[in-house]
């Protein structure tokens, strides 16, 4: 006679209660015994058929646990063969949770340009659901029969793994969502400081993700021997890493676009040094966007950004001196005076006109190495400096010239002018 499974390990489990609550049942029969006894001395007595199942109960409840005990020992062949066949479903469980993971190492990291990639991940964590349950089924079956329950060590581990590979995948696509996203905005409305801490932020989540990937993370609460870690495959040891290199990238990027951002004397000739050092096609100023700047490079070009930086501030500090003089020479004015009682107008000496001369002579003189120690800035202006050192030596020349002409004629005027006699 073959005993269906289901019916021996129900009978079993019935007759498992029975030997578990007999030897409780039996001291409470006995407690209930002595009560009775006690109210039979107070003249109270129990009806004859309660007394009389008071007094079988005893023998009852151990007829009923030697019946458990029998029926246990008649199951013990079946018991045997099951137990004999959940080992082999142990190993087939062991089987299926390794598949499992070995498909979730494969899969690990995370393609942007895959179509809807959180599919396959979906149906992973089907099949982990499937295998959990199969797991629990198995472990309660191996408890009535007394048999070898399956560890569920590699089921915790591979639960936390899929975890973390779905925690990874987040992290990443929000990375490539935000980074496409920041790439949009235009160059003229952009805020680097808000962008350098949410970069900052997703670098940090990324390490601490693949941190618990890694032997001492504590994936299964604790540390992986060199041997467990070695069977991860590369894909998955390495998930995560190329997202947090774009990341070290636009970071970088961000830090000195910013810089350029703050720039604001930064001037087309400015882009287009730039772009050539950096070998890039040229920038559509109008219509420049972050993007457009990241694709620069700017990371791998820090020095480069930083020389464009300070020319464009040395320019701008120069270009505001020439501004300055040119404005102060718009309102000087030379003035004439009528000399000796005549009605000759001799040039009155231009103090306020040398006192410029002076000041902008010793600015032009200054102005180049205070602009930059080895006269960056200096090359775009070169012309306007020769033009206004010219003008100004010209000036002076002329003035002085004039000055010595007019003292000689005011010397000599009254010897030719008196009247002959």
């Amino acid at each position: 006679l073959v005993i269906p499974e289901a019916e021996a390990l129900s009978t079993l489990s019935l007759a498992q209660e029975v030997q578990t609550f007999a030897p409780q049942a039996l001291e409470r029969l006995r407690v209930l015994d002595d009560l009775q006894r006690l109210l039979a001395i107070h003249g109270f007595v129990l009806p004859t058929p309660a007394a009389s199942a008071l007094a079988a109960a005893p023998s009852r409840w151990a007829d009923a646990n030697a019946a458990a005990q029998q029926t246990g020992a008649a199951l013990q062949p079946r018991l045997a063969a099951l137990a004999a066949e959940m080992a082999g479903q142990n190993e087939r469980l062991a089987d299926t949770a390794e598949a499992l993971r070995a498909d979730l190492m494969r899969m690990a990291p995370y393609d942007p340009a895959a179509a809807e990639p959180y599919m396959a991940l979906d149906a992973l964590a089907a099949r982990f659901v499937l295998l959990q349950k199969a797991a629990e089924e198995a472990s309660t079956r191996a408890l009535l029969v007394a048999a070898k329950v399956w560890p569920h060590a590699e089921l915790t581990r591979c639960r936390e793994e899929l975890r973390l590979v779905k925690e990874l995948w987040d992290l990443v696509a929000l990375t490539h969502y935000s980074v496409s996203e920041w790439e949009a905005t235009p160059w003229y409305d952009l805020h680097v400081p808000p962008l350098l801490h949410v970069a900052r932020s997703l670098r940090s989540r990324i390490a601490s993700v693949r941190a618990r990937m890694l032997p001492d993370g504590g994936v299964t609460g604790r540390r992986l021997s060199g041997e467990e870690w070695d069977r991860h495959p590369s894909s998955f040891r390495d998930s995560g890493t190329a997202a947090d290199d774009l990341l070290a990238s636009v970071e970088g990027a961000l830090s000195l676009a910013g810089a350029l951002r703050a720039e604001e004397t930064f001037r087309e000739r400015h882009w287009r040094q730039l772009t050539a050092v950096c070998g890039c096609h040229a920038l559509d100023l109008d219509n420049l966007s972050l993007g457009s700047v990241l694709a620069l490079q700017l990371d791998q070009h820090a020095d480069a950004v930083h020389d464009a930086l300070q020319q464009a501030a040395a320019e701008a500090a120069l270009e505001a001196s020439l501004q300055a003089i040119d404005s102060a020479w718009i309102g000087l004015r030379l003035s004439f005076v009528h000399a000796l009682a005549t009605d000759t107008a001799v040039l009155a000496h231009p103090a306020a006109v040398f006192e410029a001369l002076d000041e902008h002579e010793a600015t032009l003189q200054a102005v180049v190495p205070a602009a930059s120690a080895d006269g960056r800035g200096v090359a775009f202006f070169s012309g306007a400096l020769a033009r206004w050192q010219a003008q100004l030596a010209e000036v002076r020349s002329t003035l002085e010239e004039w000055l010595e002409a007019q003292r000689l004629w005011l010397s000599l005027h009254p010897l030719y002018s008196r009247d002959e006699r």
